[in-house]
């Protein structure tokens, strides 16, 4: 382990050491793999632009330390053969990431910035996990992905970087054959899932897939099923998820599902009051627990309610606490 706090009091102090030339475009290169070249800024303030872009002389080029963005708006945007810069004397091309980094700490990043900067830590040696949280941003559970995203195929990364699958799923990505990733990764982008929603539409995937009972069903009669509930322009996006996430959850849990449904038809046909009482069993059915919620308006309408609920027939009442007496064909 280096000692960080060393190592950043030498860097900043051989940035303070510079000095100006106007440079030709032509010689000034980005750095490499230390800087995102799809997350540009399109509209800033144009005085933005008049602080001289940092860089480093490496023979007769120069590298961007800081100004990337300006760098590129500036050579797309306007037609000038040169660029006033801002000349670090004593940085060398080792050092060049550390010092990115630093200059970087205060804005947001983008996962791939977050990615590029985390791999060149890594590569200097630092392991410091309240360092990575105060210069990268990085929670604790990020930088455990950021781990794995090192080892991970380049579609699975390039999906993270573009916003497609979200970071702490890459673990669940690896399960789906990569023939049928591009596919997901299309149609999980359209969805925006939450993070939760799509680490569990990516299990239940791969789980029914790999079910033997259930041999009609694999990845591409599925997610045939799924682009056609998105297609569906009758719905909007929550009520796509829901649908997809229903159906999802019939393949994956055929039994719980079906049981499930014929608990909901018979509190249908036993709610007194919809809008005002409801009926909520333990999850997944584990206890013989029934939570009862109710919502009053009036106390003429809490005592009509309860006479209604006393009135409820004990073999009904008895079905929805007990649901394994509710049968398939919903008769004790």
């Amino acid at each position: 382990m280096k000692d960080i706090q060393k190592l950043l009091s030498n860097i900043r102090n051989k940035i303070n050491k510079i000095k100006y030339a106007d440079i030709p475009i032509k010689n000034i290169s980005l750095p490499k793999d230390l800087f995102d070249s799809s997350d540009i800024i399109s509209k800033l303030q144009s005085t933005f632009y008049f602080y001289p872009i940092l860089v480093f002389k490496k023979k007769d080029k120069f590298t961007i330390i800081d100004g990337c963005k300006r760098f590129l708006y500036l050579k797309k945007n306007h037609s000038i053969k040169n660029i006033y810069c801002a000349i670090a004397l004593n940085v060398n091309e080792n050092e060049l990431g550390l010092i990115r980094i630093i200059l970087n700490n205060k804005r947001q990043l983008s996962i791939k910035e977050k990615f590029l900067f985390y791999k060149c830590l890594k590569n200097y040696g630092i392991e410091d996990v309240q360092f990575f949280n105060k210069y990268l941003q990085l929670s604790w559970e990020e930088i455990n992905s950021l781990d794995n995203l090192l080892n991970c195929p380049s579609d699975i990364l390039n999906a993270v970087f573009r916003n497609k699958i979200h970071l702490l799923n890459i673990e669940d990505f690896k399960t789906i054959p990569k023939i049928e990733r591009k596919r997901i990764f299309k149609i999980f982008s359209s969805l925006k899932l939450s993070l939760q929603t799509e680490k569990e539409f990516i299990q239940w995937l791969s789980e029914i897939s790999n079910d033997i009972n259930l041999k009609n069903y694999n990845f591409s009669s599925i997610l045939k099923e799924v682009s056609s509930i998105i297609k569906n322009s009758k719905i909007n996006a929550p009520q796509k998820i829901e649908k997809i996430r229903e159906m999802l959850f019939s393949l994956r849990f055929p039994l719980y599902h079906q049981a499930l449904k014929e608990w909901n038809d018979t509190v249908k046909k036993i709610n007194p009051a919809p809008a005002k009482v409801r009926f909520i069993p333990s999850l997944y059915f584990e206890k013989n627990k029934l939570e009862l919620r109710l919502n009053f308006s009036s106390s003429n309408e809490i005592k009509e309610i309860l006479e209604k609920l006393l009135a409820l027939p004990l073999e009904l009442l008895d079905k929805i606490i007990y649901p394994h007496k509710i049968s398939k064909n919903g008769n004790n």
